[in-house]
């Protein structure tokens, strides 16, 4: 434990000087700064100003005697913690001894001092303040440790979001890539198509010239020539017809990048807290539709949701999470696997409960699949986050998720989260 930088300080009450002086002599070498008070309203101008260790308090004094001055310390909070020894020349009955106590002392010494007896009581104190200064130094570590790590929590939750969410990203790039493909083709078809119409276009109108200008007949019939040839080469009724289907794949194909686009745009900020009322339908049928277009496999669906059910929840983690729940079923699945997916109200929660027939985890995996970089795959071909990341998500939503499995059987996973209720659809709409 870190030792306190500063000395204990005690302060020494009383109205003779003497006195002072003496006690300051006894107490030479103990290791504590003393500080001096002549007078009652001097000791309560230092004791609320100081962080003292003990204060050895004269009972008669003239003006403020010393349980006047207790028990004002005792009434004020910063103060009443303090540690006071009471210092009297009298003999002390039970009756002033309850007296004393009741002020708000800890101890009696008797005048005159035995200072054996003094520096004992004094050490006492000045370790009992030692241990008190060296725990509020441990505490405001181990305060700034918990912010510390509360901090890189949070950092390493959202780094794992984005990982997550980049390799969502690539997961559904040839997704993108593939309508783009042929949208880029027939784009270039339309350039070399719109290159034979532009010549065609210019026949039409050296024939347009020719009439007008009343060219001779030769002349006119050598053009209609060159626009038959040339309808002739370019195959006109079958660009017509080829024009028309480019349009319809290009606007199909656009379509399907939109719908890329719109339901990875819900992933895209994953930072934001807000939250909303959603259906947990569309939360499933939404992260379904992403897992599909990373996975090129087949495989069947089996889906029994619940209807009309809302939770209020960040809709762009949840779907996150049971995408990667999802994906990591469809992972675990033989080429045409089952993955059945279900949903069910029970008392004020939902509870999600994806299967698959895939291959099954040993306990030892199942013991460690939600923790962050754990992964049974190859080195380059995951990063052990997906699960994490879910885990994260549902417990920040007040939710719970567990996992079952046996090899060669298959895993289940069910994810319990609070129902939306009415007062909760309300305040979310209004936000």
């Amino acid at each position: 434990m870190s030792e306190p930088k500063e000395n204990s300080k005690i302060l020494i009450v009383d109205d003779i000087q003497t006195n002072i002086f003496v006690a300051q002599c006894m107490l030479d070498g103990c290791g504590a700064e003393m500080l001096t008070a002549s007078s009652g309203e001097e000791a309560l101008s230092i004791v609320k100003e100081t962080e003292l260790a003990l204060v050895l308090l004269d009972v008669h004094m003239p003006g403020m005697d010393g349980y006047e001055v207790a028990q004002i310390m005792l009434a004020n909070e910063q103060t009443k913690n303090i540690p006071i020894i009471f210092v009297t020349a009298c003999n002390v009955d039970s009756e002033h001894i309850f007296k004393g106590y009741e002020s708000g002392a800890v101890d009696y010494l008797l005048k005159p001092i035995d200072q054996r007896i003094l520096r004992s009581k004094v050490n006492i104190f000045l370790r009992l303040d030692k241990q008190q200064r060296q725990l509020k130094t441990k505490h405001k570590e181990l305060q700034k440790a918990y912010y510390d790590i509360n901090k890189a929590q949070s950092e390493l939750a959202r780094s794992k979001k984005l990982a997550s969410i980049g390799q969502l990203a690539a997961g559904v790039a040839h997704e993108i890539n593939n309508p783009l493909g042929f949208v880029t083709s027939n784009t270039n078809s339309l350039q070399s198509y719109f290159n034979d119409f532009k010549m065609l276009f210019q026949l039409y109108r050296a024939l347009e010239q020719a009439i007008v200008e009343q060219k001779p007949e030769a002349a006119v019939h050598s053009i209609l020539k060159d626009i038959s040839k040339s309808k002739q080469q370019l195959d006109f009724d079958f660009l017509l017809d080829d024009i028309k289907d480019i349009f319809s794949e290009t606007k199909s194909g656009l379509e399907r990048v939109k719908k890329i686009i719109t339901n990875l745009k819900v992933f895209s900020d994953a930072e934001v807290e807000e939250n909303s009322s959603i259906g947990i339908e569309q939360c499933i049928e939404s992260s379904l539709w992403l897992v599909k277009s990373q996975i090129q496999k087949e495989f069947k669906i089996e889906k029994s949701f619940c209807k009309d059910v809302e939770l209020i929840c960040n809709a762009s983690h949840i779907k996150l999470a049971l995408m990667n729940i999802i994906l990591n079923a469809v992972q675990a699945i033989q080429e045409n696997g089952v993955i059945r997916i279900s949903t069910e109200i029970r008392d004020d929660d939902i509870i999600i409960c994806v299967q698959d027939n895939g291959v099954g985890m040993e306990q030892e995996v199942l013991r460690d699949i939600f923790n962050p970089f754990f992964t049974t795959k190859a080195i380059g071909e995951g990063s052990g986050l997906g699960l994490s990341v879910s885990f994260d998500i549902i417990k920040q939503h007040n939710g719970d998720i567990n996992a079952t499995s046996r090899p060669g059987e298959g895993s289940e996973f069910v994810v319990t989260l609070p129902l939306a209720r009415t007062t909760d659809k309300v305040a979310a709409t209004s936000s």
